[in-house]
């Protein structure tokens, strides 16, 4: 269920901008942690030093149990929250040891019906196992896959992964608790609990952002907000268990944009039935000249042909073939006044964009390092943003005429995960129960909101 390109309306005549584009220079940004650089750099978490991870504590300091750790032997009270579960985290801030070396773990345990509510990994994919119990473990695909929803349950013994930047769950189908152990190719993944950035954001999303982006009432989302005012309730203390770690960093070169091409270009031949990860190139005299240019985005569309009251045109690789292995695309938003981008994420790609009329609050939520910060601004024409890959953000016409904005991937595929869509129009459905555990309502608001995505965006 790909988002409906459609030409759009926009008039350039006299108006010059300057795209900026991500792919900056040749370093290799890794989906993995950066590699170490020696054997260990145990991370000196009261060093006044900022770096990208932490400085190291000189060796003479480090003692030797930086290896070891019994942090998630035992486990927490699974009734401390109104999840129904308790998680350990094992991340570099709980385990200096790991900072350098680009893993880390979790342990989760659940109560009867408990869940871990549906929430993204912004820095890294997940590989769990289930230790006792059974659980069922959802995952929700991007606006590529039509939003398909993958689940299964997992018992004692079984495995899952997860790609990182897709919203999943874990919820607790059995008659007893139930415990598992993930591990991250990261040292510090973050999570972006989505009930909670949604409706407990510090300070809140407006309340007629939501409105828009759910489609309900205000009485709907007041409800909702009053459900998450006390950010602790997701992040609990834990400790126990011997167990096997699946680490993840299995090799050097998993880059965070996309691989560096190895020819002058090529052009994705989007017919060939050629599997690969992006598309395989056209023979070269096939691919004539026009890859290089388009005019896709020159008018815009019907800012009113949907209930979000804005349109989208995609220009990444299936709409421009141009830009395979290129490692850019590039979209564009029009806006109806009062309509919005809605709550969404790109699980493959940071976005840099540019407001090109008319004035649009865009906000970006952090993640639960930031205790689910709310960032935003109203940003004019001519003045520009950027989105940190995987964070939740949207876009909401606050001004009283149209407005139009270019925005621009580091990557020829960025994906999206648009989040009340994701939530409550997947296919099949997430099931109801798991939704009225994750958000606190009865069966009645879930199903409410359920029907208003079953049509897509």
């Amino acid at each position: 269920m790909k988002i409906k390109s459609m030409e759009y309306g926009f008039k350039a005549a006299g108006l010059v901008f300057v795209v900026l584009l991500l792919q900056q220079a040749p370093v290799l940004i890794r989906a993995t942690d950066a590699d170490p650089l020696q054997d260990f750099c145990v991370a000196d978490l009261d060093s006044e030093v900022t770096v990208n991870g932490h400085a190291c504590k000189p060796a003479s300091a480090a003692g030797d149990e930086f290896l070891f750790s019994s942090k998630i032997a035992t486990g927490g009270d699974v009734n401390a929250n109104p999840n129904g579960s308790n998680v350990t985290e094992l991340d570099v801030a709980e385990w200096p040891g790991v900072n350098t070396l680009g893993v880390s773990m979790n342990r989760v345990d659940f109560a009867p019906g408990g869940t871990n509510p549906p929430h993204v990994h912004p820095r890294a994919t997940e590989v769990g196992i289930v230790l006792r119990g059974e659980l069922l473990v959802g995952i929700i695909g991007t606006l590529d896959t039509g939003n398909r929803y993958y689940s299964k349950v997992v018992r004692a013994g079984e495995t899952f992964v997860i790609p990182r930047g897709l919203m999943h769950f874990q919820f607790n189908v059995g008659k007893t608790d139930a415990t598992m152990v993930v591990s991250f190719n990261s040292q510090n993944p973050g999570i972006v609990f989505v009930p909670l950035t949604l409706f407990g954001s510090n300070p809140p999303i407006p309340t007629p952002v939501l409105v828009k982006a759910l489609r309900v009432d205000t009485g709907v989302v007041e409800l909702l907000k009053s459900k998450f005012t006390a950010m602790e309730c997701f992040k609990t203390t834990l400790a126990g268990v011997v167990l096997v770690v699946l680490l993840l960093q299995q090799a050097p070169v998993l880059r965070a944009n996309d691989p560096d091409p190895l020819q002058d270009f090529c052009v994705a031949d989007l017919d060939s039935e050629v599997t690969v990860n992006g598309y395989p190139c056209k023979p070269t005299p096939a691919a004539g000249d026009e890859f290089l240019f388009s005019s896709r985005l020159a008018t815009g569309g019907d800012v009113n042909a949907n209930p979000n009251g804005s349109n989208v045109t995609q220009l990444d690789v299936a709409g421009w073939p141009g830009v395979n292995t290129l490692g850019v695309s590039m979209n564009r938003i029009d806006f109806a006044p009062g309509g919005t981008n809605p709550p969404h994420v790109h699980p493959r790609a940071t976005e840099v964009g540019i407001v090109l009329r008319g004035e649009l609050l865009v906000g970006i939520i952090g993640s639960l390092d930031t205790g689910n910060r709310y960032y935003s601004r109203v940003v004019r024409a001519g003045e520009t943003f950027v989105i940190p890959r995987g964070l939740m953000h949207f876009q909401f016409n606050v001004g009283k005429t149209e407005a139009t904005m270019v925005v621009s991937f580091n990557s020829q595929n960025p994906g999206i995960v648009f989040v009340p869509l994701t939530l409550f129009g997947s296919n099949p459905p997430i099931p109801t129960p798991v939704l009225v555990k994750a958000l606190r309502v009865d069966a009645g608001v879930v199903e409410l909101l359920k029907s208003k995505f079953t049509g897509g965006y």
